[in-house]
């Protein structure tokens, strides 16, 4: 079997697709997954585990609609048998129906729901992962409860352990993570590089959710925002 996915436009949302990568996987250990994404996040793909070939996409080059079309019909020979499609724009949809694949999954939104041969319902209000994984769901009638976030770091990564920066935070809150996983994160770190004066980094709309993060946790550090201002944790 031979899968395609088109993974999401946004480097945060491609780290998210991650987890559904790997169930995807699971549930077909003998396929060949392949994966479409834009150009410049071509890079994180490398450290995306289990895939066979990687498409860079550039809308510079494929222009359009006939571009994008183009560029999904160029793969029709690779004869593919699933096509996911993770974004929810026109131009991804087309991609997906160019390629030919025999079965297109996605959900079915801007119109073009049409070009899927399996469209399901977008859930509201959920985080990233579960969007995609609820996809794979509704297309498999399967319950999936490992959801797991992986990207193969090469090794050995040299640490400066004297400082460090964190930024895991969004203004969207389908990209947000947990309030309780954050403060396990946070945790584990300063108990584990205790030499670490670790700064949090955001924007000012960020601050009242950092802040919520180290509000519990009994370490020094300081919320710096990206105008420069330090806002003390209280």
């Amino acid at each position: 079997m031979k899968i395609l996915i088109r993974l999401p436009n946004w480097l945060g949302d491609a780290v998210m697709s991650t987890a559904f990568i790997a169930t995807v996987k699971e549930l077909y250990p003998d396929a060949l997954i392949d994966v479409i994404l834009k150009k410049e996040l071509s890079g994180i793909a490398t450290l995306i585990p289990g895939l066979h070939n990687i498409y860079p996409f550039s809308k510079q080059e494929y222009k359009g609609l006939g571009g994008v079309f183009r560029f999904g019909k160029n793969l029709r020979s690779e004869k593919y048998d699933l096509f996911f499609n993770l974004p929810t724009s026109l131009s991804s949809l087309v991609l997906g129906w160019a390629t030919g694949a025999k079965k297109r999954i996605g959900f079915g939104k801007e119109g073009g729901f049409f070009m899927l041969t399996n469209s399901y319902k977008k859930p509201q209000n959920v985080h990233r992962v579960d969007e995609y994984v609820s996809m794979l769901e509704q297309f498999t009638n399967k319950t999936i409860s490992n959801r797991q976030v992986k990207l193969d770091i090469p090794s050995p990564v040299q640490l400066n352990k004297n400082r460090a920066l964190i930024n895991f935070n969004s203004e969207a809150l389908s990209r947000r993570m947990p309030l309780d996983k954050a403060k396990t994160i946070i945790s584990l770190l300063t108990n584990t590089f205790i030499s670490t004066t670790f700064t949090f980094i955001g924007s000012p709309k960020e601050a009242a959710f950092i802040e919520q993060v180290i509000g519990a946790l009994k370490i020094k550090t300081v919320l710096k925002t990206l105008p420069g201002k330090r806002i003390s944790p209280g």
